[in-house]
């Protein structure tokens, strides 16, 4: 059976994507003392929206996992982070000292290359008041580079069944944020500020009727300004 016309599409864009991260520019300046200063690069990177700039920033060996059938498990990643990449922040690192200790996203994968610093970003302006994003990365000729996990073919097959589940959630959270009142926004909002996502999530399925799961996705996607 040959390809779809969408999945061809999908792999012609994911080689020219990967054809302009090969030829981004080196990083040869960073320091490899400080995996710190990845961080900066990754944020402007993420904000940028620019796919190019993104995967410039993954290590070739993670770059090569990338392909039509693993796209799903990398598109999770990479929406994951930009939810998360709000506000202003700061980067501390440490070494990790066993890789066999380091657990991927979904302890299901594995790393082509071992990372040699886990990098943590602390995130002040998201909807929870805080959050915190892990990176592992590893410095070599080109510069400190973020080592992303190979997703093994069952880790893709999961994720495959759950998209249309995933994106029928999505647009149910949509309509629910659309149609929140003013008052209830404002109070769950408050909430959030406070640290109390916790209680603004049990309140909101108490009010609405929406099971947790539900409801946990609506007030994560709640506007930290309260717009």
């Amino acid at each position: 059976m040959s390809p779809s016309p969408r999945k061809k599409q999908a792999a012609v864009a994911s080689v020219t994507l990967l054809a302009a991260a090969l030829c981004a520019p080196a990083s040869a300046a960073d320091d490899p003392r400080r995996p710190e200063d990845f961080a900066a690069r990754f944020v402007d990177a993420v904000r940028s929206s620019e796919p190019a700039r993104r995967l410039a920033l993954i290590h070739p060996a993670s770059r090569a996992c990338m392909n039509a059938q693993t796209q799903p498990y990398y598109d999770w990643i990479f929406s994951q982070q930009a939810r998360t990449v709000i506000g202003s922040y700061r980067a501390s690192a440490q070494r990790i000292g066993r890789v066999d200790t380091v657990l991927p996203p979904d302890g299901q994968s594995d790393y082509p290359v071992p990372p040699s610093h886990q990098l943590q970003i602390d995130f002040a302006g998201t909807a929870q008041g805080g959050a915190v994003l892990i990176l592992f990365v590893v410095h070599e000729k080109a510069g400190w580079r973020e080592v992303l996990p190979c997703p093994r073919g069952d880790v893709v097959a999961r994720m495959r069944e759950r998209q249309p589940e995933d994106a029928g959630l999505a647009r149910k959270v949509d309509a629910l944020l659309k149609s929140m009142p003013a008052a209830q926004r404002g109070e769950l909002v408050g909430l959030l500020r406070e640290g109390r996502k916790v209680e603004a999530i049990k309140r909101y399925a108490a009010a609405s009727g929406e099971e947790l799961i539900v409801a946990k996705r609506v007030v994560e996607s709640l506007d930290p300004a309260g717009r």
